[in-house]
């Protein structure tokens, strides 16, 4: 757990995983069961984070519809650059498909291949 501000409201908070958001704007966000929602209704979100999240929104769509696209080719496609999209990898927001293994990341602690995030369960347990 890290100390990190709020892209939103600019507070600081404990970070375990997700998005760089506290608690209370972490429940401005869209549920993943909602599919597409306009997040533009959302007026408790600041107007770069509703266009990252409908970016990360269409990001995972265009995963969905090709799941062995590499990074470079979903960034061309949807106008985002590669470290964006390693961000919500990172973030455990995005996570590569069993096809696309040469591009996995490793656990930060003991190494071990991993599809999303910084650390493997079992690190994550630990």
């Amino acid at each position: 757990m890290e100390v990190k501000v709020c892209k939103n409201c600019r507070r600081l908070f404990n970070h375990i995983n997700g998005p760089d958001l506290c608690q209370e704007c972490m429940k401005l966000l869209p549920k993943e069961e909602e599919g597409r929602v306009n997040i533009r209704l959302n007026s408790g979100l600041s107007r770069l984070l509703v266009e990252e999240e409908e970016k990360y929104i269409k990001i995972k769509e265009y995963i969905t519809i090709y799941p062995n696209a590499t990074i470079v080719q979903i960034a061309d496609a949807n106008g985002v650059t590669p470290s964006k999209i390693f961000e919500w990898i990172r973030e455990d927001r995005l996570e590569f498909s069993e096809e696309s293994k040469e591009v996995w990341f490793t656990c930060m602690k003991c190494g071990t291949k991993i599809k999303s995030g910084r650390y493997c369960a079992q690190c994550r347990g630990k």
